[in-house]
């Protein structure tokens, strides 16, 4: 062994170790290059797939997107226990057997991040009622992404739609109501959705909560309510497309005289859009139409089919200590005995004869 080991030896060190150094040199170049490479391949991969953008579908049940009869939009950014309260409340209603889809759509933040927690929180989440997906935005969309890019149905839709804010939550009879209210109301061209809040202001200004005369089970009123806001499909369809036309205007400005909404609208506008009030617009698009939004007379007594928690975020600055009214627990016939033609109320509140006059516009 050590004979073949001496006979193993180079016989001129001295011209053999430069080239052996160099060698090793070029080889050492070679995998350095060679992980570099693959470094910066997978890296590219990384970012290409979006990691923090999946499409999940957490339950095994499929169906066809088209046979949906209600598809439920919660929107969310960074608030993961509030928004795992809404969708508590959801998994706490009744459907009445319909087919059901839960959307649930994560902003980011204008850095282009996803908020982990919230993230992992939804996506944990069980709907024991039907289909459920997790979406995230692929980029900062803000309120107004949220709530005009999440729900664009087809003209021949004939699912129900609602919109929830993560800090709502929902009565368990907010789809029974919903669906007999979409069923008797929705041919009426002049109603363009329909509100489940438990209160509102009046938005012109004056004192007190809106509430329409007792023996009334619901009224029309200018301005939508966004704690759980269930659009009419056409009409939807025709704010958004009035939305894209009318936002790429530069100096335009969607204010409506006489109501608190533009005044809060024109405080936080600056030199630019108001980033905060996606609703003005909808107020601007259902006053040069003269459309009008369904609410439950529920709100009377202060309660609804939804209840906002006012928690902390773009709205309120801290969380308010209790939720804002009561939530409907127990089922009454007469919140759903429809007339034919609901009261009519204008922006202070007062019992009007037309749609003209619910605005403040009074015709000859």
């Amino acid at each position: 062994m050590v004979a073949i080991l001496e006979l193993s030896l180079p016989l001129s060190p001295k011209k053999t170790y430069p080239r052996l150094c160099a060698r090793m040199k070029r080889l050492n170049l070679t995998r350095l290059l060679f992980v570099c490479t693959t470094i910066a391949f997978w890296g590219i991969l990384w970012f290409a797939m979006d990691h923090g953008n999946p499409l999940k579908n957490y339950t095994t049940k499929s169906i066809n997107m088209k046979d949906i009869d209600l598809r439920v939009i919660v929107i969310v950014y960074n608030r993961a226990e509030s928004v795992m309260k809404c969708l508590s409340t959801l998994n706490d209603a009744e459907y009445l057997g319909d087919t059901v889809h839960v959307d649930v759509w994560i902003d980011r933040s204008t850095t282009g991040t996803i908020h982990e927690k919230t993230y992992q929180a939804v996506s944990s989440f069980k709907f024991l009622h039907g289909t459920y997906q997790v979406h995230n935005h692929t980029r900062h969309v803000g309120l107004y992404g949220q709530w005009l890019q999440t729900w664009q149905p087809s003209e021949d839709s004939k699912e129900i739609g609602i919109i929830l804010e993560d800090d709502v939550n929902v009565s368990p009879f907010f789809y029974r109501y919903l669906k007999a209210a979409h069923k008797k109301y929705d041919k009426y061209p002049e109603i363009n959705g329909y509100a489940l809040q438990s209160i509102s202001i009046k938005h012109a200004g004056d004192a007190g909560h809106l509430k329409a005369p007792l023996g009334n089970a619901v009224f029309l009123y200018p301005i939508l309510g966004t704690w759980g806001f269930s659009p009419n499909v056409k009409n939807w369809i025709n704010f958004l497309k009035w939305f894209k036309m009318a936002s790429k205007k530069p100096n335009f400005k969607p204010i409506v005289p006489n109501i608190l909404p533009t005044k809060w609208y024109l405080m936080h506008s600056g030199r630019g859009p108001n980033r905060r009030m996606w609703s003005m617009w909808h107020i601007h698009y259902a006053y040069i139409n003269r459309e009008l939004t369904l609410y439950s007379n529920s709100i009377r007594d202060g309660v609804g089919f939804t209840v906002g928690r006012a928690e902390k975020g773009l709205h309120y600055k801290k969380a308010a200590e209790i939720s804002v009214g009561p939530i409907i627990k127990t089922w009454n016939t007469s919140y759903v005995m429809f007339p034919d033609q609901p009261v009519i109320l204008d922006i202070h509140g007062h019992m009007v004869s037309d749609k003209h006059m619910a605005w403040g516009i009074h015709t000859k």
